[in-house]
């Protein structure tokens, strides 16, 4: 991985950089966030790409549907958890 710090920097300075990514999906790793919390929404993807190589518009609609509706499932699931962060509540 490269980085490109703008501008230049006048010395060598030492960071640390700490960020939260997808972990590589492969045999040494079969899980992911994905396959953990959003199962569905990983299958009708799936569904739908396969409809799509079979041309089979009827159930690609139907999928897609399917997605739509568990994508909205989960936005509206995790705007209750922003807005829940953003509350204050007392300690006592």
């Amino acid at each position: 991985m490269e980085w490109l710090i703008s501008p230049t920097t006048d010395r060598i300075y030492n960071f640390t950089i700490i960020y939260l990514g997808i972990p590589l999906f492969n045999a040494d790793n079969p899980t992911n966030f994905l396959t953990q919390r959003y199962p569905n929404l990983l299958l009708y993807s799936c569904l739908i790409e396969a409809c799509l190589f079979l041309d089979d518009e009827e159930k690609r609609n139907k999928y897609q549907t399917m997605f739509d509706q568990e994508l909205e499932t989960i936005n509206r699931m995790n705007t209750g958890r922003s807005a829940d962060r953003t509350v204050i509540r007392d300690n006592n």
